[in-house]
């Protein structure tokens, strides 16, 4: 009776001991209360040197005119310089904003070539090029889908109408229509009204109108007025996301001004005086294959898109004159 009593007192001091243990265990994790949240890494940084203050065009960059920032990687200006000393006392030769990281396209060491007189888009005409502007409208910019750094192929219409030799050059004759001369005479008008009423103007009288692509891969340098390139923004906290801000509608340039070299300078010179109609078309950025096309014409499209045309065969296009650009695939009244 005593024995069983002594196991019983054993057992239950055993039970004891047990329980006050597993307290022991999990009394401090509910203690510490739920799991701390990871902190998320930080982006890898690089120290670059960037203005401290705005540095004007053509002043000596000193010690306090630079500092150093940690940059991304990620986004790390090419050839941004490390060290302070490679950019002190060197000259500045286009105007740095404060904090935009120093690359070698900003500084010289020839204090005449930041001192000289000229425009900023001259620093951004590469050697062997020359910038060429353009008149713009919507259907020939690609409705204004276009920004500076695009590539792009220049297409021109021709509009060719008969020429006539005489001593003085190439002139458009004026033909006169004896049918109206003839039916004006017998209503009784003075032979010098009709001949001059009957007289079918240049700008009358039947076109050859031919298409081609005369130069590719050609890079826009800027649209409308040359606005230099903007630094990227220095790192900083991300924004709390907010509402979407109301895009704004890109503005319409009357011109767009063109890299070229200076043959093909004098190539888009001629089409804008001589009247051509111009039109670009937009490449992938990717894109740098230059392509052999055909001149278009209403008897090369008629055979390739396989129209017979009735006998005698002697057929033009005759565009619609009623005013309206937007309603009309022809968008001659808008140029």
């Amino acid at each position: 009776m005593r024995r069983r009593r002594n196991r019983t007192l054993l057992l239950l001091i055993l039970l004891i001991l047990v329980l006050m243990g597993a307290a022991l265990l999990l009394v401090p994790r509910f203690a510490a209360g739920p799991a701390p949240t990871p902190t998320p890494t930080p982006p890898s940084l690089k120290p670059i040197v960037i203005a401290a203050q705005n540095i004007p065009r053509g002043a000596v960059i000193m010690e306090s005119d630079v500092t150093l920032r940690g940059w991304p990687v990620e986004v790390l200006p090419e050839g941004a310089f490390a060290d302070p000393k490679e950019v002190i006392g060197k000259v500045a030769r286009v105007d740095i904003p404060r904090q935009k990281p120093i690359v070698p396209e900003d500084l010289t060491v020839q204090p005449a070539e930041a001192a000289r007189r000229g425009s900023e888009a001259g620093l951004f005409v590469p050697p062997g090029k020359v910038a060429f502007p353009i008149p713009a409208d919507e259907a020939g910019a690609v409705a204004f889908n276009l920004a500076p750094g695009d590539r792009v192929d220049v297409l021109v219409t021709f509009r060719l109408a008969p020429t006539k030799a005489t001593a003085e050059g190439e002139i458009f004759p004026q033909i006169l229509d004896e049918d109206l001369f003839n039916r004006l005479r017998a209503l009784g008008v003075e032979p010098g009204a009709a001949a001059e009423a009957a007289l079918v103007k240049p700008e009358q009288q039947g076109v050859f109108v031919i298409s081609q692509l005369v130069l590719q891969n050609v890079e826009i340098l800027s649209i409308g007025s040359f606005e230099p390139p903007q630094p990227p923004p220095p790192p900083g906290p991300t924004p709390t996301p907010g509402p979407a801000p109301t895009p704004t509608p890109m503005l319409r340039q009357r011109y767009i001004t063109l890299l070229v070299d200076p043959q093909e300078a004098l190539i888009l010179q001629w089409l804008r005086e001589s009247g051509a109609v111009v039109d670009l078309a937009l490449r992938n950025p990717t894109d740098n294959q230059l392509v052999r096309t055909d001149p278009v014409t209403l008897g090369w499209l008629l055979q390739r898109i396989g129209i017979t045309l009735p006998p005698p065969g002697r057929f033009g296009l005759a565009s619609d004159s009623t005013p309206g650009c937007p309603d009309q695939f022809a968008r001659e009244p808008c140029r």
